[in-house]
C-alpha cells in the first residue's frame, strides 16, 4: 500500500507540473489551448504494442492510433502523464488479474506449457523481455506501475536501461526467479514494489547502493535466508515490507540504525529470538512482526508509534508499563502469545486507540466494572483468556459503535459463551498463573487459614520467648539458633505431579504450545443444529472409522465435524487426551482443532445392552478437499494440478510437518501422513490434518507411549522402538516420500511389488539413471523441467530408504523442494515448449551430476538433538 501511495503521490506532483506548463503556454502565446504536444509516432506505437502484449487490459480497451494519450483523464486504473518535449514520463495500468497471495498464484498453473491459468496470467505470447524493450521506447520514463496484469517470467537485466526510473511498481503479478542485480544501476530509484509475486532468492542487500531508495516492498513472495547487519546500509529507507516470505534467523540489531524508517513489516516469516531495541527509530509509525517466533520480551519502541502488530509470536510476561505513554497509538495487536497479568485500564482509554486485540493469551483477573473506553475505539478483543468477574458495563452497552469480543473466558455473564470459573482456575494454576482474582472463590478459605496460622504463630512466639527467658536469664547476649526444619524452603502446597512436569510446562509456555486458544467442549445439540441433524446433505466424506460433516456454528463459523465410533471408552479417552494438546497448536499449514463433543450410546438387542461411544472432533473446514482429489481427471477434477501447483501444496504441507517436529516441545512424531490428510482451503493453500492423533490400528509401524494419566493405560511399544528412538521423525519422512511419489504418478504408488521378479514403482522411479517415463503422470509431462522433476524423485528416494538413520530431516527435504520449484520456474521462463523426455532426465544434474550439486543436508550430530525421553510421555502417541 505504501508503494502505491508513493507512486500516486509522485504522479500527482507530475500532473501538477504539467498544469503549470499549460498555464505558462497560455500566458506566452495567448492563442488556442494545447494541453501537451502529441506524443511522437514511435511512442504511440509503443503504447499500442504494450496494449497488445498485455492482452488488452480493460483500462486500455479504447486505445487507438487516434487516441490523445497525453490528454487522457487519470483514473485509479489508468494514468498517462506526458511532459515537454513530447515524451511520456508516467504510466500506470492496473488490471484485474490479481491474486491474494503468492501461494494462490503458484497454484494456478494450467496443463499446457507450464503457464498459469488464463484467468490469472497472460497467454504464452507474453514475453517479459519484450515488455522491457517496449518500455525503453520512453527514454524519460520516471514512474511505471503495471499492477495485477498477470505478467509472468523472470525479470530481465535490461530493466537497468530505464535509467531515469524513480518508481517501479509491478505488484500482484506472477514474476519468478531472483531480482536482477543490475537494478542497482537505477541511481534515481525511490520506490521498488514487487509484492505478491513469486520472487525467489535472498534479500537484495545490493540495492543499498541506490542512494535514493526510500521504499522497498517485497511482501508475499518466496524470498528466503537471513537478514544480516548489511541492512544498516539502507540509510534513506523509509518503508521496508518483506512480510509473507521465508526469511529465518534473528532480526539484526543493526536495523535500529535506519533512522528514517517509518514502516517496518517483517510479518509471517520464520524470525526467532528477541526483537532488537527499536527506541532510536523516532520516525517509525507502523511495526508489523506478527506470525513469527519472536520473544519472550515485548519490543522496546518509541512513544511516537501508531500501529504495533506482534500477534502470533512467543511473547510472555506482562504488558510493559511504558505503553501508557504511547499517546499516538492507534492499533495494538498482541493476540496469540503467552502474555500474563491483568491488562491495565489505561490501555482501553489511550487517546487515539482504535483497535485493541489481546485475544488468545494468558491474561487473567477481572476488569473494572466502570472501565472507560476511548472515544476513538472501534474494536476490542479479549477472547480466549482467563478473565473472571463481571464484564465491564461498557462491554455490554449498545449505545456506542464498538465491536467487543470477550468469549472464551470465565466471566459471570450470559453474553458471549464463557467457560466455568473452575476451568480458568485449574488451567491457570497448571500454567503457573497466580492471580488473586482468579482464585477468589478460595478467598474465604485463604483468610481462614491465614488467621489460624497467625494465631499459631502468636502462641509459638510466646513459647519461644518463655524458653529464651529461662535459658538466657543470666546471659542476655547469648544468641539462640533457630531449630532446623527439614522442609524449610520446600514448595509446600504445590502438587508433586506439577513439579515433576515443570520442565515441560516451562518449555511449552516458552514455545507457545500451551493455550493460544481453548479446547472447546461442544454440546451435541449445537453440532446437530450446525449440520441439520447430521443430514446426508452435510456429509462431505466417509472412511473406515467414521464420517465427516460440514457444519455452520451459530457464530457463522464453517467447520468440519468428524464423527468417530468407539467400542471402548478408554480408546475414546485416548483421543480426547490428545485433543487437549492439539487444540492449542496454531500454524498456517496445520488444520486447527477447535474442540470436541462426546456421546455415550446404549443399544438394546434382544434384551441385551451394548455400549458404544461417539467422539465428534470439530476443526477448520477446508473448502477444496484433499490433495489426491485434484491430481487426475478420474477423480472428477476438470483441470488436474500442474507441476508448480503440486510442488506448492507439498511444500506447504511439509512446513506444517516441520513445525510438528521442531516448533513444539516436546515434538510430535508418527503423524500417519497420507496424501488424503493434506487438505486445501478456499485459496488452495495446503494444510495438514489428522496429525498427532492415535492410529486406530496397533499393527501400524509406530511407537505408542501411554500418558501417565490418573487412569493409567497400556504401554504399546513397537518391537523396533528402541532401535528407532533416535530417529523418531523418520517415519513421517518416509510417509512424506510416498506423497511425493504420488504427485509424480498422479495416483498411489506401489512401494513393494508382490511379485519378487518385478521391480516396484519406487525402484523404477528412484533407482535408475532415468525414470521409466510411462509411469509419469501424463498431466505434468510437458509442464515441468527435467531437473525439477528429477530433484523431487531424488528427494523421494532418500526419504524412503529402509534405514531410518539415512533419511533426511524435514528441513533438508523442504530446502530441496524449494530448489525444485525454483529450477522449474526458471526453465519455464526460458522455454515455453519444454518437452519432458527420458534423455532430458539423463542430462539433469540430479541424475548425472549428483555429487557436484549434492543433496542439502543440514542435520546436526545425533547427540546434539536427542530429546529427554521423559518429554515424550506428555503426548499420547
Amino acid at each position: 500500500m505504501t508503494s502505491k501511495m508513493a507512486a500516486r503521490s509522485y504522479g500527482a506532483m507530475s500532473r501538477f507540473c504539467v498544469a503549470v506548463l499549460v498555464l505558462a503556454a497560455l500566458t506566452c502565446y495567448g492563442g488556442s489551448v494545447h494541453l501537451v504536444a502529441a506524443l511522437p509516432d514511435a511512442q504511440v506505437e509503443a503504447l499500442l504494442a504494450l496494449q497488445e502484449l498485455l492482452d488488452h487490459p480493460s483500462a486500455t480497451m479504447n486505445w487507438t492510433k487516434e487516441t490523445k494519450f497525453c490528454n487522457l483523464a487519470s483514473t485509479p486504473h489508468l494514468s498517462v502523464v506526458c511532459s515537454a518535449p513530447e515524451t511520456l514520463t508516467d504510466l500506470r495500468i492496473v488490471g484485474d488479474k490479481s491474486a491474494a497471495t503468492v501461494r494462490e498464484k503458484l497454484n494456478q498453473s494450467s496443463t499446457k506449457g507450464g503457464f498459469l491459468s488464463s484467468q490469472k496470467s497472460l497467454p504464452s505470447s507474453f514475453n517479459v523481455t519484450t515488455l522491457v524493450n517496449t518500455l525503453l521506447a520512453f527514454p524519460e520514463l520516471r514512474n511505471v506501475e503495471l499492477v495485477s496484469l498477470g505478467m509472468w517470467g523472470a525479470l530481465p537485466e535490461q530493466l537497468s536501461q530505464l535509467s531515469h526510473l524513480q518508481v517501479m511498481n509491478m505488484s500482484s503479478n506472477l514474476f519468478t526467479g531472483a531480482l536482477p542485480k543490475t537494478l542497482h544501476a537505477l541511481t534515481e530509484l525511490r520506490v521498488l514494489a514487487m509484492d505478491q509475486n513469486a520472487i525467489t532468492g535472498s534479500f537484495p542487500f545490493w540495492l543499498s547502493t541506490v542512494p535514493t531508495l526510500e521504499t522497498l516492498s517485497l511482501s508475499s513472495n518466496s524470498l528466503s535466508g537471513e537478514l544480516n547487519d548489511s541492512i544498516s546500509n539502507f540509510k534513506n529507507l523509509k518503508s521496508l515490507v518483506v512480510s509473507n516470505n521465508l526469511f529465518s534467523g534473528k532480526i539484526p540489531s543493526s536495523i535500529s540504525s535506519l533512522l528514517n524508517l517509518q514502516l517496518l513489516s517483517l510479518a509471517h516469516n520464520h524470525f526467532t529470538g528477541v526483537v532488537p531495541n527499536l527506541e532510536n527509530l523516532k520516525s517509525l509509525k507502523s511495526l508489523n512482526l506478527g506470525g513469527n517466533s519472536l520473544g519472550p520480551g515485548f519490543p522496546s519502541l518509541g512513544a511516537q508509534i501508531a500501529s504495533v502488530y506482534v500477534g502470533q509470536n512467543r511473547l510472555s510476561g506482562p504488558l510493559p508499563g511504558y505503553l501508557k505513554g504511547f499517546v499516538e497509538l492507534q492499533n495494538l495487536d498482541v493476540s496469540g502469545n503467552a502474555l500474563v497479568g491483568t491488562p491495565p485500564p489505561y490501555l482501553f482509554n489511550l487517546p487515539r486507540i482504535q483497535s485493541l486485540n489481546l485475544a488468545r493469551n494468558h491474561f487473567s483477573g477481572g476488569l473494572p466494572l466502570n472501565l472507560t473506553l476511548s472515544k476513538s475505539l472501534s474494536l476490542v478483543d479479549i477472547s480466549g483468556n482467563f478473565f473472571t468477574g463481571h464484564p465491564p458495563v461498557a462491554f455490554l452497552s449498545s449505545t456506542r459503535n464498538v465491536s467487543v469480543h470477550f468469549q472464551g473466558n470465565c466471566m459471570e455473564t450470559l453474553k458471549q459463551k464463557q467457560g466455568s470459573e473452575e476451568y480458568c482456575t485449574v488451567t491457570a494454576s497448571k500454567l503457573g498463573i497466580r492471580d488473586v482474582q482468579i482464585i477468589r472463590s478460595h478467598l474465604v478459605l485463604i483468610i481462614a487459614v491465614a488467621a489460624a496460622g497467625g494465631l499459631c504463630l502468636s502462641v509459638l512466639l510466646c513459647v519461644v520467648v518463655y524458653l529464651i527467658s529461662r535459658r538466657c536469664r543470666g546471659d542476655k547476649d547469648r544468641s539462640v539458633a533457630a531449630p532446623e526444619d527439614g522442609n524449610f524452603g520446600s514448595f509446600r502446597g504445590i502438587p508433586s505431579e506439577l513439579l515433576s512436569n515443570a520442565r515441560y510446562l516451562s518449555q511449552s509456555m516458552r514455545l507457545g504450545v500451551l493455550p493460544h486458544s481453548h479446547n472447546r467442549v461442544f454440546a451435541l445439540e449445537e453440532l446437530k443444529i450446525a449440520t441439520n441433524n447430521f443430514s446426508p446433505g452435510a456429509l462431505v466424506g466417509e472412511g473406515r472409522h467414521g464420517k465427516v460433516f460440514k457444519g455452520l456454528l451459530d457464530d457463522k463459523t464453517v467447520v468440519a465435524i468428524k464423527w468417530l465410533n468407539f467400542k471402548s471408552k478408554e480408546d475414546m479417552n485416548e483421543y480426547k487426551t490428545q485433543l487437549e494438546v492439539l487444540s492449542k497448536l496454531r500454524h498456517q499449514h496445520l488444520v486447527s482443532v477447535l474442540g470436541y463433543c462426546t456421546e455415550d450410546v446404549v443399544t438394546i438387542v434382544e434384551d441385551e445392552e451394548f455400549k458404544s461411544f461417539r467422539l465428534f472432533i470439530v476443526s477448520e473446514f477446508m473448502a477444496n478437499g484433499d490433495l489426491r482429489s485434484h491430481l487426475s481427471k478420474h477423480m472428477g477434477v476438470k483441470e488436474p494440478m500442474a507441476w508448480s501447483q503440486r510442488l506448492a501444496a507439498v511444500i506447504a504441507a511439509g512446513r506444517g510437518v516441520h513445525h510438528l517436529h521442531t516448533g513444539v516441545t516436546p515434538p510430535i512424531f508418527y503423524n500417519n501422513l497420507k496424501i488424503t490428510s493434506i487438505l486445501l482451503d478456499s485459496n488452495m493453500v495446503a494444510q495438514v490434518s489428522d496429525f498427532g492423533l492415535p492410529v486406530r490400528r496397533v499393527s501400524f509401524s509406530m511407537d505408542v507411549v501411554a500418558a501417565e494419566a490418573k487412569s493409567g493405560g497400556p504401554r504399546l511399544i513397537h518391537e523396533d522402538s528402541l532401535r528407532r528412538r533416535d530417529h523418531r521423525d523418520k517415519q513421517d519422512v518416509y510417509d512424506y516420500g510416498a506423497i511425493l511419489l504420488e504427485i509424480v504418478l498422479g495416483r498411489p504408488p506401489t512401494i513393494r511389488n508382490p511379485f519378487p521378479q518385478k521391480r516396484s514403482e519406487l525402484e523404477r522411479l528412484t533407482k535408475e539413471k532415468g525414470p521409466s517415463m510411462e509411469l509419469i503422470d501424463k498431466d505434468i509431462v510437458g509442464t515441468c523441467g527435467a531437473e525439477s522433476l528429477a530433484t523431487v524423485l531424488e528427494i523421494a528416494g532418500k526419504c524412503m530408504v529402509d534405514d531410518p538413520s539415512r533419511r533426511p530431516s524435514m528441513e533438508d527435504v523442504l530446502w530441496n523442494l524449494q530448489y525444485a520449484l525454483q529450477v522449474h520456474s526458471s526453465v519455464n521462463d526460458v522455454n515455453d515448449e519444454y518437452d519432458l523426455r527420458r534423455e532430458e532426465f539423463q542430462k539433469a544434474p540430479s541424475f548425472s551430476e549428483r555429487k557436484p550439486r549434492g543433496f542439502h543436508d543440514n542435520r546436526i550430530a545425533d547427540e546434539d538433538w536427542k530429546e529427554d525421553p521423559s518429554d515424550s510421555r506428555h503426548f499420547l502417541r
